[in-house]
């Protein structure tokens, strides 16, 4: 970005865990709803976010997404906003199937898919490229909105490392070298110079959590 949005500061949250999570599921646009872990995940997340001075909260339309944002809302009284564009990635015929059921695939529209997830959408579905140059353009519109100010977005895995990876104003091809937990938490913070990722997957708000 050529204007200097210095002072802004994005906090960027995975949501809750969900019982698809657990089974390591494709959720996709799947509504899977949190868990009970996830709502004290997301509990754990909003007690760490209190006092970081969040105006304004914007999240996925799943409700997965919605109840991790509105939780965090409900302590720092603000609403949260939904934005369609910030659902998480359609692994189309893969969504709902576990890891295990589609890696043990062997038919030819699997195999070009696992040999470039990037730029390879899955049958009915959409590429990690594709999600990206979804979600950027909504990404540097809410920085330009809340110039100055700090924010919360809340959304799923594709879409948070899709951001991350623009905010290191890295290669696609990243987005493998690191990873999001439920409820992780993810801190930029814009200079003079630009982004800079000051938290990237923090979890030490989880920490004692139990079932």
């Amino acid at each position: 970005m050529e204007e200097n949005f210095r002072g802004t500061v994005v906090c960027i949250a995975r949501h809750g865990q969900t019982d698809w999570n657990n089974e390591k599921r494709f959720q996709g646009h799947f509504d899977i709803p949190l868990n009970d872990m996830g709502r004290k995940q997301a509990e754990a997340l909003a007690k760490s976010l209190s006092n970081e001075g969040i105006t304004s909260i914007y999240s996925s339309p799943k409700s997965r997404a919605v109840e991790t944002a509105e939780i965090t809302g409900k302590v720092t009284g603000c609403k949260v906003e939904v934005i369609q564009d910030l659902r998480e990635i359609t692994h189309g015929v893969f969504d709902g199937l576990t890891m295990d059921e589609v890696f043990s695939r062997k038919d030819d529209a699997i195999i070009r898919w696992r040999e470039d997830r990037i730029n390879i959408a899955p049958p009915e579905g959409e590429s990690i490229r594709q999600c990206y140059d979804r979600v950027v353009p909504v990404f540097d519109n809410l920085v330009k909105r809340n110039k100055g100010k700090t924010f919360l977005l809340v959304s799923h895995l594709v879409v948070t490392k899709s951001l991350l990876v623009k905010c290191l104003d890295a290669p696609l091809e990243v987005f493998w070298r690191f990873d999001q937990d439920s409820a992780a938490l993810n801190k930029i913070r814009y200079n003079e110079t630009g982004p800079v990722v000051e938290l990237l997957n923090y979890t030490g708000h989880l920490n004692g959590l139990a079932d």
